[in-house]
């Protein structure tokens, strides 16, 4: 069962993540009430044709953009 858990930087700010297990969702700068939006992302509907890609930032957004094309178009 996912769980908010709460930890604190070596400068003293405080961090809140949903931890699933298997997955960490932290919240994105612009979220101003993450608890509500990671529960939102928790109980979302998926449908067969979704596509999840999760990468950190400034790993290639144009690559991830790709690749999910590709994966959804069957190409190589």
């Amino acid at each position: 069962m996912s769980q908010f858990v709460h930890e604190k930087d070596k400068y003293g700010h405080d961090y809140w993540y949903l931890d699933g297990g298997d997955v960490r969702s932290a919240p994105a700068g612009h979220i101003t009430d993450f608890r509500q939006q990671l529960t939102r992302i928790k109980n979302m509907e998926l449908r067969p044709d979704d596509v999840i890609m999760a990468a950190f930032p400034k790993s290639g957004n144009n690559w991830i953009h790709h690749m999910a094309t590709m994966l959804m178009e069957g190409t190589t």
